[in-house]
Parts: structure tokens; sequence; C-alpha cells
């Protein structure tokens, strides 16, 4: 059918945010030329604004006002605190967990605050390689998935689904992803496979003094493996996997490190390509298990000795991920499916992504005997591409921009991000009565996000001859410098105290340019900020193997400018912050076998960056409005009776809720007393593993483990008449067997082995429904086989 553009009069445009025009979308672009709005437009895009929310149009999983840049959709291990996770294996009985979340190298059990550390090893043997896989056993961490390819992460209950990002991530110390909402900071994240990493620790409450901005619920470091000085090493990894109401997955891994001179250099390269089964069909395409996914990538690194006191560790690390479709299911309010159970419709050439991810580091470490000198450089090079199905939520306005019945819309985005960061420290060595580590940091961003909404055949997808609504380019630059020091200072054997303090200056550019059919503006804006963040952590080690501390700490998220805000609105919103008060034991009983830590918080959370919208123009923009108050505890336990035999578990309480109610000009409506979106208030992870020894050498093992996830509310809602969603509790039982012999090791595995049917992530379609539920993994079974070389 051929369409037409209705002209004038009854265009108007939507505040949309973007960078270049997306290849799916050119052919169909027909710029206007650029210029500075005048009157007559602003007017328009007023006037377009109140017509799409009077649809009940909503881009974020509620029905706040459009507002492009925020992101398409707001999607929502740990034997715990000092232990390894429950999705993991547990620790030899005669070694000990070290850590570097304080920046040095130090036992767990020694550090003032709580943590998990993941094993890449075990997540790989029992096929959790992914966020969504084990995350979700980490008791505490709340994982919200929806829009294609990204999702939010929250520790400690410290959620939001706008604004700059809450979670840092590092990988070797150097900082990972984008530091603002216009650079997706707050959705796209490190996803790395396991294949290539010694381990991942997972920090919680604020680490703002030694990491800066987005660590103010806290932080996620990856740390890679080095490759030996000594001996040449390799191993091959295959696993295939079946999963129920859909189709199979597979993959593949491979590693070898050498020395290059012996006790000098050693070289270490790897790779690996992961295929993830599909579960979701899509009758409207005709077409099943739409939800299939690929990543496959590598890291090469490199281990120097240059002298007996500098050392070098470089690497390079490339991945690349991407998708069909979502795994989400299509339901009304009452969570019902609306056609199948394992079914959702989406335009054609929608509802996928693809992401690419370049990593590079280089480290420098010179000895000076009484203190260490490092210098760590990083650059990161990040693409996303993710078009979407916006048809019905835009659905009311098509008829007042295009003539002719079928007529879809796809809202297409691309965002690149370009960084790099420096940091220079120095850390003193031996155990004295005072230890220190301090340094200066810095890191330029460079984001280029682009977005638009285009006209496309409703049956098909295909591009229709026909202009796009808005494109939005937006590049934007972020520079950071900042200056950290952190002592200890001993007062005697049972008591010390660490204290620390960081100041941070940054300054943001950028300059918002809007073209198609409703654009023809040319909007800048700028921002600065200067926060401050400290920590405080008094330590009694009340004797060996007991330790019984505090913790007062802060941490932010830097603030940003607001674009195209209405007249009279500030042209930038400020920084939040967070203070956390915290009070642990961690203790180890070797008489007993047992190792047990609890810890209790309060979390303090003000002036929380909030989206707004003026009455007048209907315009959004950011400001900080309101507080939170989040209190919380963890109990977390591992547990040894006999030989071969380990037991572990972790449960945590997170009770976070909104502190006042919500101002006017919110474009949320929350009142005091609101639960945080997506956040459990109870969680609880346990595992059972046995292994013992055959006369032949062979070590068999058996393990089972167990996660639970309490029921979360979804997304705050635009007005007391719209629904907000309340995700139902569910509990997950994992299986796995097998056997390691000289060489090689075989491993069966049943994820899920209840099919329980979990939802972590929900996003409203129209404002009050349908939705689209993000579903957990059904039951999988699969093997896996590993060899070294």
């Amino acid at each position: 059918m051929a369409h037409t553009f209705k002209k004038a009069g009854r265009a108007t445009a939507l505040l949309l945010v973007g960078s270049v025009v997306v290849p799916a979308f050119a052919e169909a672009s027909h710029s206007l030329s650029p210029g500075v709005s005048t009157p007559a437009q602003v007017q328009k895009r007023a006037h377009l604004r109140k017509i799409v929310e009077a649809s009940g149009a909503s881009s974020a999983g509620n029905s706040a006002p459009v507002r492009m840049h925020r992101r398409g959709h707001r999607p929502a291990i740990s034997e715990g605190s000092g232990i390894l996770a429950a999705g993991a294996m547990a620790p030899a009985p005669d070694t000990q967990i070290m850590v570097t979340a304080q920046k040095r190298n130090e036992r767990i059990q020694d550090v003032p605050l709580t943590i998990a550390v993941l094993s890449p090893e075990q997540l790989i043997s029992s096929n959790r390689t992914t966020f969504k896989d084990y995350l979700l056993q980490v008791p505490g961490v709340s994982l919200e998935q929806g829009a294609p390819g990204r999702s939010i992460i929250s520790i400690r209950g410290v959620s939001s689904t706008s604004g700059n990002p809450l979670v840092g991530f590092t990988i070797d110390d150097v900082p990972f992803g984008a530091s603002t909402y216009l650079g997706l900071g707050n959705d796209l994240h490190p996803d790395l496979d396991p294949a290539d990493l010694a381990s991942i620790e997972v920090l919680q409450g604020p680490q703002g003094t030694l990491y800066g901005a987005s660590s103010m619920g806290g932080l996620i470091k990856y740390v890679t493996r080095s490759p030996s000085l000594t001996q040449s090493s390799g191993h091959v990894e295959l696993d295939g996997s079946a999963v129920a109401h859909g189709d199979a997955g597979f993959s593949f891994r491979t590693g070898y490190e050498l020395p290059v001179i012996k006790n000098v250099a050693a070289i270490r390269v790897s790779g690996f390509y992961r295929r993830e089964a599909g579960f979701i069909d899509d009758p409207s395409q005709g077409r099943t298990n739409v939800n299939d996914s690929r990543a496959y990538g590598g890291r090469i690194s490199l281990v120097a000795h240059l002298t007996d006191r500098l050392k070098l560790h470089a690497g390079a690390l490339y991945q690349g991920n991407e998708s069909n479709a979502t795994a989400r299911v299509d339901t009304d309010v009452d969570l019902d499916p609306l056609t199948g159970p394992y079914q959702h419709r989406r335009l054609p050439g929608t509802d996928g992504y693809h992401s690419e991810v370049q990593f590079y580091n280089l480290a420098l470490d010179q000895d000076f005997g009484f203190a260490t000198l490092s210098s760590l450089t990083g650059y990161t090079h990040t693409d996303f591409f993710a078009p979407q199905d916006y048809t019905q939520q835009f659905g009311y306005f098509i008829p007042l921009l295009y003539e002719g019945s079928n007529v879809g819309v796809r809202f297409a985005e691309r965002s690149r991000v370009r960084k790099i960061s420096q940091e220079l420290r120095l850390a003193s060595n031996g155990n004295h009565s005072i230890s220190y580590i301090a340094g200066l940091f810095y890191t330029y961003e460079s984001t280029k996000l682009t977005q638009g909404v285009v006209p496309v055949d409703a049956v098909s997808g295909n591009a229709v001859p026909l202009d796009p609504a808005l494109v939005a380019t937006i590049p934007q630059t972020y520079a950071e410098y900042a200056a950290f020091v952190n002592l200890t200072y001993r007062f005697s054997r049972m008591f010390d105290i660490q204290a620390g303090g960081r100041i941070s200056h940054n300054e943001q550019k950028f300059v918002e340019t809007d073209t198609g059919m409703l654009g023809g503006a040319v909007l800048p804006g700028s921002s600065r900020g200067s926060p401050f963040t400290f920590s405080v952590s008094p330590r009694f080690h009340l004797d060996r193997g007991m330790m019984l501390y505090g913790r007062v700490s802060t941490g932010y998220r830097a603030g940003g400018p607001n674009t195209s805000p209405p007249p009279g609105i500030q042209a930038q919103f400020g920084a939040d912050k967070t203070r956390n008060y915290e009070v642990g034991l961690k203790s180890e009983i070797p008489r007993a076998h047992l190792t047990a830590n609890f810890s209790a918080y309060y979390i303090d959370w003000r002036n929380i960056q909030a989206s707004m919208t003026d009455p007048t123009t209907g315009f959004s923009y950011y400001s900080n409005q309101g507080k939170a108050n989040i209190k919380g505890g963890q109990v977390d336990f591992l547990y040894r009776p006999l030989a071969g035999l380990t037991i572990a578990g972790s449960t945590a309480y997170t009770d976070a809720e909104i502190a006042q109610n919500s101002t006017a000009g919110a474009a949320i409506y929350t009142l005091k007393g609101d639960p945080l979106p997506y956040v459990a208030k109870w969680s609880a992870t346990g595992t059972f593993t046995y292994r013992w020894s055959l006369s032949s050498g062979v070590k068999p093992y058996v393990s089972a483990s167990v996660a639970y996830t309490g029921a979360r509310h979804t997304s705050f809602v635009a007005t007391s008449d719209l629904p907000r969603l309340t995700l139902p509790s569910f509990t997950t039982v994992d299986l796995r067997m097998g056997a390691d012999f000289s060489r090689f090791s075989l491993t069966v595995f049943a994820k899920n082995i209840g099919d329980e049917r979990g939802y972590v992530g929900a996003d409203a379609i129209q404002a009050a429904g349908p939705f689209a539920l993000t579903l957990i993994t059904p039951r999988t079974i699969g093997m896996s086989l590993s060899a070294k070389l």
C-alpha cells in the first residue's frame, strides 16, 4: 500500500537524543536542515508530547513521558561475604581466598566490607556464563533485564531506572563503561565470558573513595588470568546443552600460555565461541526460538619482569555479542500470557541487538622497597546497536503523520563509547603501623548516541519511502580528574582504623542535533561538578580468626547536563550520594571447620536523580529530588564437616523504600514507603558439594545448589491510576556431577531442574498494559568436557 506524508499542521515532535544515523533507517531518512529551534517548533514538540502521553505510550517500562536518551526500556555468588559464591566451588581447606577489593592483595576475611567471589572455572562447568545466570546467585544483588542487550544492576537496594550509572565495573582495576546516561552507562555492562578470567569480585556498598563515580551501590571487578613465567600449559573446553521449550546450545573455549623467556616474560592467548539456546517463539513471524544468542571473542596478554623490581602486564580483549530477540513474553496486567507462555509478537527486524567490545590495558609496577608505584592505563571501545518495535507505543499518532494503515514504527538506537583512563598510585609495602595507598586518576570519554523513530512496513518490517519522524544525534564528552588516599593506622595487633577520601572534578559537554520531519534543532549543553567521598573503617581483631568491623562510606554518581531543558529549568542536574553505615563480623573457626560472616547496614540516599516533566511544555528533564532509606543485613557461612564435603549458604535481607512523596512535576508517582524497583526483600543461596578420590586416581564429585529470589516491584509509574506490577518470587535448583581425571574433566549439569518460571524484568508496552516480561532460562540439561594441553 502506498503511504503519503500528512503535511504540516498536525505534525509535532518528540524529544529524542542520539548520535549517528543508523544504517537500518538511513535509507528512509530525509532530514531537515538543522538549526536553532523556532517558537513554532518548540510548540509542535510540546503538542506531540501531550499526544504521546495521552496515548499512554511509554519507552521506559512505566508511563513516564517518552525520553528516548534515557533508554528504550528499563529492565530491573555468594556463599557470601568473604566466601565463594554459592554457584561456585569452595576453596580447598588449605587455601585462602585472596581479593584486590582495596587495590592490594589481601585475605578476604581481613577486608572490612561484604564481598562475594565467583570462580570462573565453576561457572563454566555449571553453564553459568552470563550476567543473567550468575548474578541471580548473589544475595543482595538485583538484575533487571528488558531492552535488547541491556540490563540494570543494583546492589544493596540502591536501584534506579534512570540517571547515570549506580554500579561500577573494572577489568584489572581499569574502569569500564560510560559514566553517563547519554552513553547508556546505566544499562550497558561488560558481560564478559569467564573463559579468561581468574575471578569475579562483587563489592557491596559504596566504593567511592577508591573507585570514584558510579560505584555508589557497589562494584563488580573482573580479574583476568596472567600467564605463568615458568611453564607452558593450555586447555580446551566443549559443552552442549538443551533447553526445555527451546532448542540446543553449545560453546567452545581454548587457551594456551607459554614463557617467551623463562622467568622473564610470558604470553597467553585464548578464544571462545558460545551459542545460547532460544526458547521464545514469535507466531506473528512464524519463527521459533527467536531469542537464541551468540557470543565470541578472545584475549591476548603479556607479563614481563623488565627488571627485578619493574613488572609489566599488558592485555588486549575483544568480545562480540548478538541476539535476534529478547527473552520477553507478552502478558496482561495479571501476568497471564497473551498468546503462549513462551511467546511474544514483534515487528520483523526488531527486538535484537549487536554489540562489540575492545579493551586494552597496560600496567607497570615499580617496587621501591618501601612502596610500589603503579601506573594503569586503559582504553575501551564499545559499539552497540538495537532496533525495537514501538508500533504500539506510538500507534496513536501514526495517523497524524502518515497516511495508510500498514505503517509500523521502529525505534533504532546506536551507541558508541571511546574511553581512556590513567591511574597513578603509590602503595606502601610491608606490615607497618601505618600503611597507605594514594593516587591520581584521569578519564576522558567520547560518546555518540543516535536514536530515531522510523516508519516501516507493519507486516514485513522493511523500509518504506517515508521520512523518519525524528532522528536525534548527541555526541558528548566527559572528563574527570581525581585524587585519593586511603590510610591504615594500627594502634595494636588487635585494633586499627582505615580512613580515606577522594576529591573529584568532572566536566561534560554535548550538542544535540534533531533532524527528520519534526527536527531542525541544534541544542548544546554542559555541566560540571566536584564531589567528595570518604570512608572510615575501624577493625577489631578479636583473635587470629575473628574480626569485628565498622564502616562508614560514601558514594556518588556524577550529575550531568539536561538535554534541551524547558525555559526556567536548570541546565544541569547534580550528583546524588549515598552514605553507608555498616557493622560486620568475619569469623573462622578451624576446630569447627566453619567460616561464618555477618553484616548489617543502613544506607541514606539523598538528592536522587529523578525524571521531571515541565507542565507547560511537556518536556522532560532531570532534577535532584527526594531521598530513600535502605536497611538490611547478610549472613554467609561455609562449613566442612567431613573431608571433601562443603556446605555453604548466604541469606540477604534488603528493605529499600522511598523516604518521601514525589514532588509536583515528577515524571513518576511515589509515596513515602514505596519500595524501590526490582529489589527483593529476601534472597538466598545454598550449595552442597562432595568430592572424593578413587584408587584409580579419578576424583568424582556431586553438587547441588538452590537460589531464592523474593518478590519485587517493577518501575515506578506516572500516576496513581496506572498499575505497578509485582513480580512473584521464584526458586531454582541446580544439580551437577562429574569427575576429574589426570588430564580430563567431565561434568553433567542440570539448571533450573524444576523448570521454574521466574521473571527478571518488566516493560509496559503501553502505560496500562500489555506488558513485556523477561523470563529466566527454563530447565537446561547438558554436559561439559575439558582437557589440559
